[in-house]
């Protein structure tokens, strides 16, 4: 009723730019320790594949960010993190929510 940000959404965008922070080694987190870089010059030059995990580590931050991480345009600008965060507030990340948005019916 609000139209309030829900909560599964504002986490996705404290996620990506976490995540942008371990990848361009913003952060003391070793990235090849949770996942690794393509290499092809033919996709996204920044797109990610998860390494094998369990159950256990399959909820952990780079198991239900890549998809979504994956998913960013190839023509985003990755120049800075305040360009990242714009360019995430822009995208449109609906396909991702799990959770069904409450409606009045």
């Amino acid at each position: 009723m609000l139209n309030l940000t829900s909560m599964e959404l504002m986490h996705i965008h404290i996620d990506l730019p976490w995540c942008y922070q371990i990848v361009f080694g913003m952060v003391d987190v070793e990235c090849d320790n949770h996942f690794k870089l393509c290499t092809s010059p033919v996709v996204n030059p920044y797109k990610l594949y998860k390494l094998s995990g369990t159950n256990t580590t399959s909820h952990f931050l780079v198991c239900c960010v890549i998809n979504v991480w994956n998913s960013l345009p190839k023509t985003m600008d990755f120049s800075t993190i305040n360009a990242v965060r714009r360019a995430i507030s822009d995208a449109d990340l609906a396909e991702f929510l799990v959770l069904t948005q409450y409606t009045d019916t």
